[in-house]
C-alpha cells in the first residue's frame, strides 16, 4: 500500500483495515548466503536445509527477513509512505512503514 507522502491516516483505522493492499511475490532464497562463508553455501549438516539441496526445506524460514517484490502501477508522480505487512503461517499479521 502506497499513501502519499506526509499524509495522515485516518485516526478510526488504526490497523489500516481499510487499505488498498497489494499482493507481493516473495523472492526465492539466495543462492549465494554470503557472509564469508566458502563459496556462498551453508553446510550439509545446517539444520532446516536439505543436506543434497543446499536449501531451505521450507522458504521463507520462520524468523528470517525475505526478500519481495511487487509492481504498483498507476501511481502518479510524486513522493508516496510506502506501508506493508506480512501474515504468517499461523495468521498472525505484522505491519510496517517505510518512508523515503
Amino acid at each position: 500500500m502506497c499513501i502519499p507522502k506526509r499524509k495522515p491516516w485516518p485516526g478510526d483505522d488504526i490497523y489500516w483495515t481499510k487499505a488498498d493492499w497489494k499482493d507481493a511475490a516473495i523472492l526465492p532464497p539466495p543462492e549465494d548466503w554470503g557472509g564469508g562463508i566458502p563459496g556462498g553455501k551453508l553446510p550439509a549438516d545446517t539444520e532446516l536445509f536439505d543436506p543434497a539441496k543446499g536449501t531451505p526445506i521450507r522458504w521463507p524460514m520462520r524468523f528470517t527477513i525475505a526478500r519481495w517484490a511487487a509492481l504498483l502501477s498507476g501511481l502518479p508522480t510524486g513522493s508516496y509512505d510506502l506501508c506493508c505487512r506480512t501474515i504468517d503461517a499461523t495468521g498472525l499479521l505484522n505491519r510496517c512503514l517505510a518512508r523515503s
